[in-house]
């Protein structure tokens, strides 16, 4: 094989370590930060992920190939940062945020009702049986967040779970494009699953959408 050949491809091995060892280090401490500020422990969680951490560093053509279709690669190099302020798009989100756009207009939910609440989780509840896994134990109060919207029958919900108590109003159109399309009893059904304290006072009929975070 011709030298010059042979010290491109070395080039190109070297370069892309080196990406990767910053990449790895980035997500290393991103879990750690994670773990310090809101108690969830993605490397007890998941055993595997430090050895990915570090195979993904060494054999990153393989990874490069196998790891991601070339539609995500797309979209993480152009698209990553297409939606919310300050937000990073992985895999297709952004070339997602992008396609809706252009296909939907940006006014898409115009004639929707939304909003935002914070309610204390249910010990019972899916998520708070997914927060304890990833937490080991829970040292602080977990919260959900809850991310909704409402055209006539047209429901929409979005819960994620949060150690913070804090959360913000504003609503853009891409966090809605996340949110899971469901009927009025699954709706609710959720609702009341997330906390059923809060049954008397999540007032949802299919006629008037008045959801009373108290």
């Amino acid at each position: 094989m011709d030298t010059d050949i042979i010290d491109w491809v070395l080039a190109i091995y070297l370069a892309g370590l080196i990406i990767n060892v910053f990449s790895s280090l980035k997500s290393y401490w991103g879990f750690k930060s994670l773990k310090e500020n809101q108690g969830i422990d993605i490397l007890r969680a998941r055993p595997d992920m430090q050895s990915y951490l570090i195979k993904r560093v060494v054999m990153w053509p393989l990874y490069f190939i196998i790891e991601k279709n070339p539609v995500e690669r797309i979209s993480e190099i152009f698209f990553k940062h297409y939606g919310d302020e300050g937000h990073i798009y992985y895999l297709s989100n952004g070339i997602k945020n992008f396609a809706n756009d252009l296909f939907k207009g940006k006014k898409r939910y115009k004639n929707y009702q939304a909003g935002k609440m914070l309610w204390i989780l249910n010990k019972n509840s899916v998520e708070y049986n997914n927060w304890v896994r990833l937490c080991g134990r829970v040292a602080e109060t977990p919260y959900a967040e809850i991310t909704y919207a409402r055209n006539q029958d047209i429901y929409l919900l979005k819960i994620v779970t949060t150690s913070q108590n804090v959360i913000s109003n504003n609503i853009s159109r891409f966090e809605i494009d996340n949110c899971q399309k469901m009927t009025f009893l699954e709706f609710q059904k959720k609702l009341i699953s997330v906390n059923g304290n809060f049954q008397y006072s999540c007032r949802v009929k299919q006629n008037r959408f008045a959801l009373l975070d108290t």
